[in-house]
Parts: C-alpha cells; sequence; structure tokens
C-alpha cells in the first residue's frame, strides 16, 4: 500500500467518525481523542494547519457544549485529550503567526532602499491577494529627514 493510499483511508475512516450517534456526546473520551487524532493528522500528514486549527477547535468546542461526561473515569480520560487540543492550538496558532510575518531578506549586493521597497510591494501584494483595499500607487518617496530615525524612508 503506498503512502497516498494509506492517507486517502485515514481521511475515509476520519469522516466517518466525525458523524457520532447523537447519544455519544462531544465531550466522550473516545469522540475527544478521535478528533484530536484527526487534528494532529491533518497538520502532520496532509500539512493544512488551517483545517487542523479548525478541526481542533471545533473539538474543543462540541466538548464544551456537550457537557462533561458523567462516569469520572471518564472525566480522567477526556482532560488529557483537552488539554493536547489546546496546546496543539497554541502551537499551530504560533507557528501560523511566525508565517504570516512579511520577512524579506536582502539578496546579494541589494542595499537598503532597494530591499525596503521590495518588502513594501511584498505588503501591498499581499494585501490585495486578502482583499483588503490598498492602493497600487504606493511608492517610495525619501529616507526620513529626521536624524533619529536612521534607516527610515517614507512612502505615499
Amino acid at each position: 500500500e503506498s503512502r497516498d493510499d494509506a492517507v486517502a483511508a485515514a481521511q475515509a475512516a476520519y469522516e466517518r467518525v466525525e458523524e457520532p450517534p447523537p447519544t455519544l456526546p462531544g465531550s466522550h473520551p473516545l469522540l475527544l481523542a478521535t478528533r484530536l487524532n484527526r487534528a494532529a493528522f491533518t497538520h502532520d500528514m496532509l500539512l493544512d494547519r488551517a483545517t487542523a486549527i479548525a478541526l481542533a477547535q471545533a473539538a474543543l468546542d462540541a466538548s464544551r457544549l456537550s457537557g462533561a461526561c458523567t462516569v469520572r473515569d471518564a472525566i480522567m480520560e477526556t482532560v488529557p485529550s483537552a488539554q493536547l487540543l489546546r496546546e496543539n492550538l497554541e502551537q499551530w496558532a504560533r507557528e501560523q503567526k511566525e508565517e504570516d510575518r512579511i520577512q524579506c531578506w536582502p539578496k546579494p549586493g541589494e542595499s537598503d532602499f532597494p530591499r525596503i521597497k521590495r518588502a513594501m510591494g511584498v505588503f501591498v501584494e499581499g494585501c490585495h491577494s486578502i482583499g483588503l483595499a490598498c492602493p497600487d500607487n504606493v511608492q517610495l518617496l525619501e529616507q526620513c529627514r529626521d536624524k533619529s530615525h536612521v534607516g527610515c524612508v517614507l512612502f505615499q
């Protein structure tokens, strides 16, 4: 069996489990653990952080909405899965924030102003790509004249 076949089989299995019997609360330890595994699988194997975050958050929300399981042992089994879901969400959110930063390293032989101008172009393009209003004619005007603003430039 190839990796792709195994991934497809795992996805199909997770989708079947996603529709649990109505009598099974979202906080049931087996359901919560399965949802934790699916979120981790989505992040690690499918490399889809956004969906993994959504799955993990939905699992936590479902466990809160359904209330706690009534059997003490079930509650004790639920806590570790819920904690792991929270930890994964925090880690994945940190990763997302790091990726969302604009990183514009200098190219060989490139001085500060061309790099800054290129970084601003990346920023403007990023704004357009997510539907933010941003003028198309943003341009570098000059270096800031305030002596305390070393390396500062003005855009219009």
